[in-house]
């Protein structure tokens, strides 16, 4: 019976089946047409977005391009202003160095005698009046209506020649008399100097006109004496050089005699040299006469030494060293050698000639022109196989100097402690290359002549050996490079003396 009723439903069953997977392959069709039409709608929706983005990538296209053309303008206009930048550097450094050479040259012409002759005259009444006569305005020079002859004859009333009241002049010499007349009638800066100090002589030589030499040896009379002088001839200002211990009974009487007058030191004169007992005593005395107020202000050659006391409040000026004279051709030296000059003074522990002369006696036909050598130097120079030259046992004199150093093919001058030495601008004032130690600030604006003369290591003879050598191929070049630095330095050492003791320019 069971198996009969399991019969019967074997067909009633798989018709069942059948009708299930009929309806499952409808609804899997309708499911299937519905994903495909989400999928057309998500493409044209795409297609949409594309479009537009598209559409937005050619807008950016066009604003890159333009803003492309915008900045080939731009540059174009950049390069442009670049290119007259440059051009209006370039004409205004040949200004700039036009204007120096005249400024030069005008400073050159009012330290002659002929200008400071004409100067003079026309400051005088007799130059006033001859103008009126001329019909000629004295201050303009522009024509002027004529006056009567009674304002002629009465300028002259009110203008007298010009004469110095002398105020108790009895006790000074015929000759002091004669110099306080002349400085009255044209005052300028005075400088002070001992003169056996023959470098700073040569310094305050080429930066003041007018120069009194007096010696280290005042007392308080004798100081007395020349601060009433110096009353008298009222000099526009007065500077002392150094500082010669004695000098302070000078400054004592111009304190009673001329507290008024400007008083200014210039210290020649470094931090190194403090260990001297001299020179650290001349150095405070004049700190201090600086800080109490009864000198104005205290200038240094030494580059950086201004700025430290300035910042510890003392007022101070940098003051630069300089020779006037410019060579206008490489000088001839001597016959043979090469002649190399050593002109370091003595056996002093700042300028020692030792390595100097080790390098000297390994140049090929060298000859060693000196001064003043000791006699250690002398044995170090046979050691070392070095020719020596008549030796002068006494420092050549200033006079004698220039020509001298124009008669060596090279000059050495590299010591390891220096202010702002002279003597190497004044080689090159001559014509002569000098080489020096990197111990001051000079040639350091010029890379050239910084590179040729300024022997880096000063204490390694080798290495002098190897900047003469190149100093000796390059001498005419060397001059000749000078020749265009020397008028724009020389311009700023004037500038800086101006600056430091308040001149009119």
């Amino acid at each position: 019976m069971n198996g009969e009723l399991e019969a019967s439903d074997g067909p009633f069953q798989a018709n069942e089946e059948a009708e299930s997977a009929e309806e499952r392959e409808g609804k899997d069709a309708s499911d299937g047409g519905g994903r495909i039409r989400e999928l057309e709608n998500c493409l044209i929706d795409c297609r949409k977005n594309l479009s537009m983005r598209q559409s937005e990538a050619e807008a950016l296209r066009c604003l890159a391009e333009k803003y492309r053309d915008d900045l080939l303008f731009s540059n174009e206009n950049l390069r442009r202003s670049v290119d007259e930048m440059v051009s209006i550097r370039e004409k205004q450094a040949g200004i700039r160095s036009e204007l120096e050479r005249k400024t030069y040259e005008l400073e050159n012409i009012k330290r002659t005698i002929s200008f400071r002759a004409v100067h003079r005259i026309r400051k005088t009444w007799l130059f006033g009046l001859y103008m009126r006569m001329k019909g000629i305005d004295r201050e303009s020079g522009h024509p002027v209506e004529p006056e009567s002859s009674t304002c002629q004859s009465g300028d002259f009333a009110r203008h007298p020649p010009e004469s110095p009241q002398r105020r108790d002049w009895g006790s000074f010499s015929e000759e002091e008399c004669a110099w306080i007349d002349k400085t009255r009638r044209n005052p300028a800066p005075l400088s002070v100097n001992n003169p056996h100090w023959l470098g700073i002589r040569s310094s305050a030589s080429q930066l003041f006109r007018e120069l009194f030499f007096l010696e280290d040896n005042l007392d308080e009379e004798r100081g007395m004496h020349y601060a009433r002088l110096f009353a008298e001839a009222r000099p526009a200002s007065l500077a002392i050089q150094g500082f010669p211990l004695t000098y302070v009974h000078l400054v004592d009487g111009l304190r009673k005699a001329a507290p008024a007058m400007p008083l200014y030191i210039i210290w020649h004169g470094s931090f190194v040299q403090s260990q001297e007992d001299y020179n650290w005593k001349g150095y405070r005395i004049s700190i201090d006469l600086c800080r109490s107020g009864v000198v104005r202000r205290i200038g240094f050659v030494k580059k950086g030494m201004a700025e430290v006391h300035i910042a510890k409040g003392i007022p101070s000026g940098f003051v630069m060293n300089c020779v006037r004279r410019i060579p206008e051709k490489p000088s001839s030296p001597l016959a043979g050698g090469p002649h190399l000059g050593l002109w370091s003074p003595l056996d002093f522990w700042r300028k020692p000639p030792y390595a100097m002369l080790a390098a000297a006696g390994t140049i090929e036909n060298s000859v060693v022109h000196a001064s003043s050598f000791s006699p250690r130097a002398l044995e170090f120079a046979g050691l070392m196989g070095v020719r020596l030259a008549d030796i002068s046992e006494k420092p050549i004199s200033q006079e004698d100097m220039p020509g001298i150093l124009s008669g060596m093919h090279l000059n050495l001058y590299v010591t390891l402690s220096e202010c702002a030495p002279m003597l190497p601008l004044e080689s090159l004032s001559v014509g002569a290359p000098c080489l020096i130690g990197p111990v001051s600030h000079l040639f350091e604006d010029d890379a050239y002549l910084s590179s040729m003369l300024v022997v880096d290591r000063p204490d390694e003879s080798w290495r002098i050996r190897a900047w003469a050598l190149r100093a000796l191929e390059e001498r005419d070049s060397i001059v000749e490079a000078y020749r265009k630095y020397a008028p724009g330095y020389n311009m700023r050492a004037d500038r800086s003396l101006r600056d430091f003791i308040e001149m009119d320019a």
